[in-house]
């Protein structure tokens, strides 16, 4: 039993070898979120689709932080994660540099 499909695994293939696995192994997987039993024919369809949905969802996110991060990069802009703790961006905005205390 999962609560969504998408926390099973992100790419379709990984999904569809999972529930591969639990049925070869005479079990079914209930996804309860969705209210999905790959017991049924129409449960195992749904679920082939929810997982090809998954892994487009993952794939979007990816390419909007890429293209973010370039966007950034493109501005002189630090393009990564927030600055960590101890440190500030640098003046040409593209290192960090430790900070002072005062």
């Amino acid at each position: 039993m999962v609560v969504k499909l998408d926390r099973l695994a992100r790419k379709a293939t990984h999904n569809l070898a999972a529930f591969d696995l639990i049925e070869s192994l005479g079990a079914s997987l209930a996804i309860v979120a969705e209210n999905i039993d790959t017991a049924t024919t129409s449960g195992r369809l749904f679920r082939t689709m929810l997982a090809g949905m998954a892994e487009f969802e993952r794939d979007s996110i990816v390419e909007r932080m890429g293209s973010a991060r370039y966007r950034k990069a493109q501005q002189g802009e630090w393009p990564g994660s927030p600055v960590p703790f101890g440190y500030k961006l640098a003046e040409d905005r593209r290192s960090f540099e430790i900070e002072k205390g005062e």
